[in-house]
């Protein structure tokens, strides 16, 4: 139910608390997009304590439309990782957003 930032840029929190208001909860959870072992491959992981918002986030027609004008204006990394702050009613996603984002360099794993 928490996520740590250990290196927070300017504005951001050093973690991610979950919190309850009016039925509604805002919980937080990691998409990151690595590259794979293999030439050409990518590694999609997607952690958190409530995964369904992160997966509603990664396949809604409208969260995807902001997610790409937000990669567009991160200048389209090809690796990233990001904390995504998503608000749910039940296992309804309300409202989803990045909240913290790092790209990550293809030599990850050399």
């Amino acid at each position: 139910s928490v996520v740590g930032n250990r290196h927070p840029q300017a504005g951001e929190p050093s973690q991610f608390s979950e919190n309850e208001n009016g039925g509604n909860l805002t919980s937080y959870g990691i998409i990151s997009v690595l590259p794979g072992r293999a030439p050409g491959t990518r590694l999609i992981l997607v952690s958190g304590a409530r995964t369904y918002a992160l997966a509603s986030f990664l396949t809604s027609s409208l969260t995807l439309a902001d997610l790409d004008q937000f990669l567009r204006n991160k200048r389209q990394p090809e690796f990233f990782e990001m904390v995504i702050e998503a608000r749910v009613q039940g296992f309804k996603l309300l409202k989803a957003r990045p909240a913290a984002f790092r790209s990550v360099p293809a030599s990850l794993w050399k």
